[in-house]
């Protein structure tokens, strides 16, 4: 989670430096997701979490952004990319609108 923290700051203070700032009171808020109990075989599932949701108006396609564990690489809609490792894929993702900026 810090190395998707620390892009997401990156990317706010690029942007920062090149526009006025403007966005939400919720800009830059990430919140892993969890399984419920019906998704888990034991408790070792369903303490793993299986997602990431990263909320900014300011950057990005959408307000709400999902990236979520998958087997293999995947990106279904707008606001969703899946991968086996989702937080890696996060910080590739938050890279590419830092090149928009």
């Amino acid at each position: 989670m810090t190395d998707v923290r620390r892009v997401l700051w990156e990317a706010y203070e690029k942007w920062a430096s090149t526009v006025d700032i403007y966005g939400k009171s919720a800009e830059g808020t990430c919140s892993l997701i969890y399984p419920t109990y019906w998704e888990s075989e034991d408790f070792a599932d369903f303490s793993e979490p299986i997602g990431l949701t990263v909320y900014s108006y300011a950057l990005g396609p959408n307000r709400e952004h999902y990236f979520m564990k998958a087997e293999k690489e995947d990106h279904p809609e707008s606001d969703v990319w899946e991968s086996p490792d989702f937080m890696g894929k996060a910080v590739e993702v938050i890279k590419g609108w830092m090149e928009d900026i």
